[in-house]
């Protein structure tokens, strides 16, 4: 095994991106089926609790779409931050500025 793995090391780049893309995939795989379980798990509650006086259903996809639709409205703010600032800064760049000197001693 670990001769292969020094194989792919001192190997071309070619040959390193297939392994690159194919451990990047199952890495984000593992990760949202551990963020998927913990959901279950602790987060999304058990509607039919005998001790609820109201009965909830929390379900995860009403979860996701709002974080979902809060993370839209930050990036989109932050590009219209962006945005506005880049347009502010060509418009100082198209102005004259002119300095006045004054001598104190007329009058």
């Amino acid at each position: 095994m670990r001769k292969y793995l020094e194989k792919i090391r001192y190997s071309e780049n070619e040959k390193k991106k297939p392994w690159l893309i194919g451990l990047s995939v199952a890495a984000m795989v593992l990760i949202i089926f551990i963020w998927i379980v913990y959901m279950n798990a602790f987060v999304i509650k058990d509607a039919n609790n005998q001790n609820q006086i109201e009965k909830t259903d929390v379900e995860f996809w009403t979860i996701f779409k709002t974080g979902l639709g809060i993370a839209k409205d930050n990036v989109l703010n932050k590009i219209k931050s962006v945005v506005s600032d880049i347009f502010e800064k060509i418009s100082v760049i198209g102005s004259k500025n002119s300095i006045i000197i004054e001598n104190p001693n007329i009058k």
